[in-house]
C-alpha cells in the first residue's frame, strides 16, 4: 500500500517573491469532505513555494521562471504569465487524466486585456494534448474579431479525436477571483465556472496512458494572472460541489485518507444510458482508476427497483483492458426508483462494497403509442 505523503519542506524555485498573505481559511463544509478526500494533488502556495501540500505521486517540481507570490483567495497566490513561472509535475498517481477525475482551480485576471491579448495557459500536460486556458481576443485594423476571448477546457489529441468546451470570459475584471472546475469521465469532458453549471463536449475515442504528458501548472509568457488552490480529484466534481467550492473561497486544504487513496469504490466509473421505451439499459464499468485493478477478476452488474430484495436482471463481467459494457433487456414499464449495482470481483485491495448508481423512471402517457402514425395517404401526396 503507497502512503500519502503530506510535505512540509520548501522548494525553493530560483528565488521566490511573496507578499503578505490573504485571508485565513475556514472551516469547510462537512458536504465538502467526500470530494477533498478524493483529492489526488493539491497546490495552496502559502508556502510561497510550488511544492505541493499534498501529492499522492512524486512531489518534486521541476520549475521554470522567478515563482512570485501575491495575497491569494486563501493565503498566497501564484503569479503566473509576466514575472510568474511555471512548474511540471509528475503525471503519475497526481494527475489521473487517463482515466476519470477533475481539477478546481481559483483564477485572478490582473493585467488582461479585452482588445488584444495573449493566451493564458492555467494547467495543460507537457505533450500539448490537454489544456485549461484563457484564449485572448484579437481584431483586425477593421475591428473585426480574428479571434474570440474565451475560457478553454481543450482536448487535443490524434488518438482520441478534439474536444471543446468553452465558457465566456470578456466581461472579466482584473482584480477579481473566480473558481474554474474541469471534470473528464472519458469520452465526456466538462467545464463549470463560478459554480455554475457544467457545459459538456466528448471526444471521439478514449484516450490510453500514452495520450497525455507530465502535468504543467502556470505559464511564463502569458499577461499577468493570479492561480491559486489548484486541487486535482480522482473523480468527477458534481454541480453541488462546484458550488459549495464557489460559495467557500477559503476552505480548509484538503487531507488524505488513512489508506491508500485509490483503493475504494470512487476509483471505479459506471455510466448508464437508460432506454425506457426499449426497456433497455446499456452500462459500462471502467476500473482503470484502481490501484488493484491487476487482481480484479471479475464483477457482477445488476438492475434492481428500489425497495425490492430481487434484481430485475444480473450479468456477469469479464474486463478487458480495464472495461467491460452489457446491453440489458429489462422491464421499465413501472415508474419509480432503480438502481445499478457492481460488485467486484478479485483480490487484495479490491472493493469488496458495491459500487451503486441510481435513477428515476418517469412513466408518460405518449409512450409508445401510435398517434402520427398511420398508412393512409393524403393528397397531394400522392
Amino acid at each position: 500500500m503507497r502512503s500519502v505523503s503530506i510535505l512540509a519542506t520548501v522548494l525553493l524555485l530560483a528565488t521566490a517573491h511573496a507578499a503578505e498573505p490573504g485571508p485565513a481559511r475556514t472551516p469547510r463544509p462537512a458536504e465538502l469532505d467526500p470530494l477533498l478526500h478524493c483529492a489526488t494533488f493539491h497546490l495552496s502556495f502559502d508556502a510561497a513555494s510550488f511544492t505541493p501540500d499534498l501529492a499522492v505521486g512524486s512531489a518534486e517540481a521541476r520549475p521554470a521562471g522567478t515563482p512570485t507570490f501575491e495575497p491569494g483567495v486563501a493565503g498566497l497566490a501564484a503569479v503566473i504569465g509576466k514575472s510568474g513561472a511555471a512548474a511540471v509535475f509528475s503525471r503519475a498517481g497526481n494527475f489521473p487524466i487517463t482515466r476519470r477525475g477533475a481539477v478546481s482551480m481559483w483564477v485572478c485576471p490582473q493585467e488582461w486585456d479585452h482588445r488584444e491579448d495573449g493566451n493564458v495557459e492555467f494547467l495543460m500536460t507537457t505533450n500539448a494534448s490537454f489544456y485549461l486556458q484563457r484564449q485572448g481576443p484579437l481584431y483586425g485594423p477593421d475591428g473585426q474579431a480574428r479571434r474570440l476571448e474565451a475560457l478553454q477546457l481543450l482536448c487535443l489529441s490524434p488518438t482520441t479525436g478534439n474536444a471543446n468546451v468553452t465558457h465566456a470570459c470578456a466581461d472579466w475584471k482584473n482584480g477579481q477571483w473566480r473558481l474554474l472546475v474541469a471534470n473528464w469521465d472519458w469520452p465526456v469532458l466538462e467545464f463549470s465556472v463560478d459554480g455554475g453549471p457544467f457545459q459538456a463536449s466528448a471526444v471521439v475515442h478514449l484516450p490510453t496512458d500514452e495520450t497525455f504528458g507530465d502535468l504543467v501548472i502556470g505559464s511564463q509568457h502569458s499577461p499577468r494572472t493570479l492561480l491559486d488552490e489548484v486541487t486535482v480529484y480522482r473523480r468527477p466534481v458534481t454541480e453541488a460541489e462546484a458550488r459549495l467550492l464557489w460559495q467557500n473561497p477559503r476552505v480548509q486544504r484538503p487531507v488524505p485518507r488513512a489508506t491508500d487513496v485509490e483503493q475504494d469504490r470512487e476509483a471505479v466509473s459506471l455510466r448508464f444510458k437508460v432506454y425506457p421505451s426499449l426497456n433497455r439499459i446499456k452500462a459500462r464499468a471502467d476500473i482503470g482508476g484502481l490501484a488493484a485493478r491487476d487482481r480484479v477478476t471479475g464483477g457482477v452488474l445488476r438492475v434492481m427497483r428500489a425497495g425490492e430484495p430481487r434484481p430485475l436482471a444480473e450479468q456477469k463481467l469479464v474486463f478487458e483492458k480495464y472495461a467491460a459494457e452489457h446491453v440489458f433487456d429489462v422491464p421499465l414499464a413501472i415508474a419509480g426508483d432503480y438502481k445499478l449495482t457492481l460488485l467486484l470481483e478479485g483480490g487484495a485491495g479490491v472493493p469488496v462494497e458495491p459500487i451503486v448508481e441510481s435513477f428515476e423512471r418517469r412513466v408518460f402517457p405518449w409512450e409508445n403509442n401510435r398517434l402520427g402514425i398511420s398508412d393512409r395517404v393524403i393528397p397531394p401526396f400522392t
